[in-house]
């Protein structure tokens, strides 16, 4: 027998499906919020469906629930190391990368770090980007770090 949350969600589901609709793009934060709209639509589902519905894992799933209790939703949108060490753009977003790369002429790193960061919400240093450009998407083009 599952057993009970003590937390409650208590915004309402317009403002998470607002924020949902602010958030478009940034996969992290929809998929929290969205998680949230479905515990407060329905707060007796397990969190294994929710995160089947989801598409993350329960374990990230039972971590931003515990997120939200404890700290509330600007802790939960706003979390700035939620995986550190994980890479923070998918494929999907990593192929337009690549499109931008190969359709567009950006010649500095600092442009492509203004891009992610203005296109997905991500921060990224000079160096990640570099390494970013050089492993994941064999670029050939070496860009300059000022």
């Amino acid at each position: 027998m599952p057993r009970k949350r003590n937390g409650r969600i208590e915004e309402s589901l317009r403002t998470l499906a607002a924020l949902e609709r602010q958030y478009t793009g940034q996969q992290q934060q929809t998929n929290r919020l969205k998680m949230l709209r479905i515990l407060k639509e329905a707060p007796s589902l397990p969190l294994s469906e929710v995160s089947a519905m989801i598409g993350c894992s329960e374990r990230s799933v039972h971590r931003w629930l515990k997120e939200y209790t404890q700290h509330g939703l600007d802790a939960l949108i706003h979390d700035e190391n939620a995986d550190p060490g994980r890479m923070r753009i998918n494929r999907s977003e990593l192929e337009e990368l690549r499109c931008k790369l190969k359709s567009e002429h950006v010649g500095t790193l600092n442009e492509i770090q203004r891009w992610l960061r203005d296109r997905f919400g991500v921060e990224y240093s000079l160096k990640a980007i570099s390494n970013l450009l050089q492993h994941r998407l064999k670029a050939r083009r070496v860009w300059m770090i000022p």
